[in-house]
């Protein structure tokens, strides 16, 4: 072997053995790093065991010392607030309609009544429409990006027990997006009543509805809960699935997607045959059983009724962080 071959050989020996030395020195840093949060998080000193509301803690400084995730939440909290006031200034004008001009655009004023819906209603849906897809997102990547970056296994090297950080990080996300919906709801029925309240719709004469009675009550309150079980479902399928992309697709695909091709099979509550079936199977997905406690609409027209409906999709987030808990226990990381 030449002299110059023999060189090469050696450089590349020792560029593998350098960087073989980074990567040890970096899982180090980071198991050291993960332990230190949990001694240092808050609910205890340093020097005690490990227990849940550490682990809580040191969950909560992993989340937001990135200046990201501050700006998502923000933001979502702007878009949910933003979209219903720009509901509310749209339907405002429609209040001020004549007959004839109630007539050229032919309506009615029980159509009126049934397009702009109650305060509480707009509220809802604007607050959730696009907090659903964010906060489906936030649910998966918060999993998955431990698994891609490897800090999992620090994670887990501080907290021998595996399904108590994943449990924290539950919590964690489940306060989190209650706490941010239910700002968004409270901005947005707040300014929505300044603006509507004490409007009548034209030719019935009928109040437009800004009261918190009935079901007004159940949709603003529902909205919260539709979104922290999107939120853990969301991270149940990250657990289980590992990858960010395939993890967004798959919630994704499973809450938008799949109700739309049930429809598309024309699957509805007089159905007979295979098509029942289908259409049982569509009201006990994640996303149309959840989004029953939005609808204002007769019970006898849906299998589920409201509460049942989030009830379904919270077992779904219960059964799915269950069996990633058991397969992450098993599994090699």
């Amino acid at each position: 072997m030449s002299s110059s071959v023999f060189a090469r050989t050696m450089t590349e020996r020792d560029d593998v053995s350098l960087k073989d030395r980074i990567a040890q020195a970096r899982q180090k840093h980071a198991e050291a790093s993960a332990a230190s949060a949990v001694a240092h998080a808050p609910g205890g000193p340093a020097s005690g065991k490990v227990t849940f509301f550490r682990v809580l803690g040191m969950e909560w400084l992993k989340l937001f010392s990135l200046r990201s995730s501050w700006w998502l939440l923000l933001v979502t909290v702007l878009l949910g607030a933003g979209l219903s006031i720009l509901q509310c200034a749209m339907a405002k004008p429609m209040f001020a309609y004549t007959e004839e001009e109630m007539l050229e655009r032919g309506m009615t004023g029980e159509m009126l009544e049934q397009i702009i819906g109650s305060l509480a209603t707009t509220v809802a849906n604007s607050c959730t429409t696009l907090a659903q897809l964010i906060f489906i997102s936030l649910g998966v990547i918060v999993m998955t990006n431990e698994f891609a970056s490897g800090m999992i296994r620090s994670t887990f090297t501080a907290v021998p027990h595996r399904w108590l950080p994943i449990v924290a990080k539950a919590v964690l996300l489940a306060v989190i997006s209650g706490a941010i919906t239910a700002a968004a709801v409270l901005v947005s029925w707040a300014i929505g009543f300044g603006m509507l309240d004490g409007e009548v719709f034209p030719m019935t004469g009928v109040a437009y509805d800004t009261s918190l009675g009935g079901d007004n009550t159940r949709v603003l309150v529902g909205a919260i809960f539709l979104i922290i079980g999107m939120t853990l479902f969301g991270f149940a399928v990250g657990l289980l699935v590992r990858s960010s992309s395939g993890g967004i697709c798959v919630a994704l695909g499973v809450v938008l997607v799949l109700p739309l091709v049930f429809t598309m099979l024309g699957a509805n509550s007089e159905s007979t045959g295979w098509k029942k079936g289908i259409y049982y199977l569509q009201s006990l997905m994640p996303g149309e059983a959840g989004m029953r406690i939005l609808s204002t609409a007769p019970v006898e027209n849906f299998l589920l009724t409201p509460w049942q409906g989030i009830g379904v999709l919270f077992a779904w987030d219960i059964v799915l962080i269950g069996i990633g808990i058991f397969l992450t226990a098993k599994r090699d990381l």
